[in-house]
């Protein structure tokens, strides 16, 4: 038992009676007030159960505190819609609407419309900021929908008694596949971390991998294209001006040059604008002349906001020569070059959907690559029972409607390869017992082991039989039997017939 758990036991709170306080201040129905208890007993009966599969560090205490803050905070107005009778006028294709301004959330009759609603009016959301701004929107959308089709998962997936993906209710699984990847590449500490500071999602080119940068922006650009039409014109418009900027760079000469010369003129203008506001007489008169092109509704009000005006122009001028200055430095040169080959190629392939499950198994290629490093790297037991339940966790994700990664045919080699890998060194470092003293036949008796949907691995126990000349594996989850398999061999099994015991020692 960890300190938190130890912890927890002196430190009870009676979390459905401070829900109980905060929904009697509320003017919910008695109907939406009952479905919040309702969820609230279910999420937190699932929660061991999640933080299990997930292998994650938030504890139950932090996940419930959230929730409460949320509903006492962040929801005022809950609307309860009877399916087929406003689904059409007001929810249409969603299970619920969340309206922030106004703390107010429209859903279905039961506990998971609700909570995706709580979910989705939950503060601070992600501000992504990037180096192309075209991609903070598409960014941005990405990791709110799929923070709360993470967030949602508790309730969705989980019944208290099992770990079942209904993947009819995953809203967007290429926002979910990207946030799921996130959290692997950046960790679920700084996910966290970032969404804490005010949401501000920042510097994620300088956290993650070049290429998986690449590839995540081209996948969310071809899904954001999809139902946001308008974006391609503007696309357009930025392809248009990265090559207008990439054929200026050619001549690196003649590009020097035009900076040089830009920064000239700006000192120019800079002089020109100090001149001018040393000498009143010559400001008024400009104030005067200027006023007197400008029509009425443009018009400036004084002379002092005239002054303001000259001071903020002179600073951008400023600011100009600098940026130009930066450009004239070769590794900066060869630096906005890249980048903007860079974005050249993200932008022109965002149209191109027939790309887009190509670039989604790329990506996993990728994932499963720091996977590989990570594991790599592994020092401790811990370390080991971790990475076996996010590995079987990151499997189980659905690639989209109908494929999961464990089926996806282009994965299988990349899949079995961090399997050996992790599953090696767990029997190295005695976490697993051994079930055959030859690695591939190891390997492949317990691949199908670990694709049970056992929650707490540690309780599985296994069992061979011999039967008609075949090898069976009962697999029981303690004592209640989960799954049968049959197989015609195993090559030197290093485990007694008709015997059981514990997959982990």
């Amino acid at each position: 038992m960890g300190k938190e758990e130890i912890f927890s036991k002196f430190n009870i709170k009676d979390y459905n009676n401070e829900l109980e306080k905060i929904i009697e201040k509320k003017a919910f129905s008695e109907d939406a007030k009952n479905l919040l208890l309702s969820m609230f007993y279910k999420i937190e009966n699932a929660y061991d159960d999640y933080k299990k599969i997930k292998s994650i560090e938030k504890t139950k205490k932090e996940e419930l505190e959230q929730l409460l803050k949320t509903i006492e905070n962040d929801c005022n107005s809950i609307e309860l819609v009877k399916p087929k009778i406003k689904e059409e006028t007001v929810l249409k294709d969603k299970k619920f609407i969340a309206i922030y301004e106004e703390k107010k959330i429209i859903a279905y009759q039961n506990e998971k419309s609700i909570y995706y609603g709580l979910c989705n009016l939950q503060q601070p959301k992600y501000k992504v900021k990037t180096s192309l701004k075209i991609i903070d929107k598409v960014l941005e959308k990405a990791m709110n929908e799929g923070l709360w089709i993470n967030k949602a998962e508790i309730i969705r997936d989980f019944d208290g008694w099992s770990w079942n993906i209904e993947k009819n209710d995953i809203d967007n699984y290429i926002y979910n596949l990207i946030y799921q990847n996130f959290s692997i590449i950046l960790g679920e500490n700084k996910l966290n971390k970032w969404l804490n500071n005010n949401g501000y999602f920042g510097g994620i080119e300088k956290n993650i991998d070049k290429k998986i940068y690449k590839i995540i922006c081209r996948i969310l650009l071809q899904e954001y294209i999809t139902v946001n039409s308008d974006i391609k014109n503007e696309i357009d418009i930025k392809i248009k001006k990265f090559r207008e900027q990439l054929s200026n760079m050619e001549d690196k000469k003649v590009y020097l040059e035009n900076l040089a010369e830009k920064k000239k003129e700006n000192t120019k203008l800079i002089r020109q604008i100090d001149n001018l506001l040393s000498n009143l007489n010559e400001l008024k008169e400009e104030f005067i002349k200027v006023n007197k092109e400008l029509d009425d509704d443009n018009k400036i009000f004084s002379l002092s906001d005239f002054v303001e005006i000259k001071q903020a122009h002179r600073n951008k001028l400023i600011k100009e020569i600098d940026e130009y200055s930066q450009s004239m430095k070769p590794a900066v040169f060869v630096e906005k070059k890249e980048f903007i080959k860079d974005s050249i190629e993200i932008l022109s392939s965002a149209e191109d959907l027939t790309t887009q499950r190509k670039s989604l198994i790329d990506l996993q290629k990728e994932i499963l690559k720091i996977f590989s490093e990570r594991i790599g790297k592994i020092e401790t037991k811990k370390e080991i029972y971790d990475m076996i339940y996010k590995l079987r966790y990151y499997k189980e994700i659905y690639l989209n409607e109908h494929e999961q990664i464990k089926d996806i045919k282009e994965l299988k080699k990349y899949i079995e390869n961090v399997e050996k890998k992790l599953l090696t060194i767990a029997c190295n470092f005695k976490v697993l017992n051994i079930i055959s003293n030859t690695i591939e036949e190891n390997f492949r008796v317990m691949e199908e082991i670990f694709n049970t949907n056992v929650i707490d691995l540690e309780d599985i126990i296994l069992e061979f039989k011999k039967e008609n000349e075949k090898i069976l594996l009962n697999i029981y989850e303690d004592e209640n039997l989960n799954r049968c398999i049959e197989y015609d061999k195993i090559e030197d099994l290093n485990v007694k017939y008709n015997k059981k015991f514990k997959l982990f020692i």
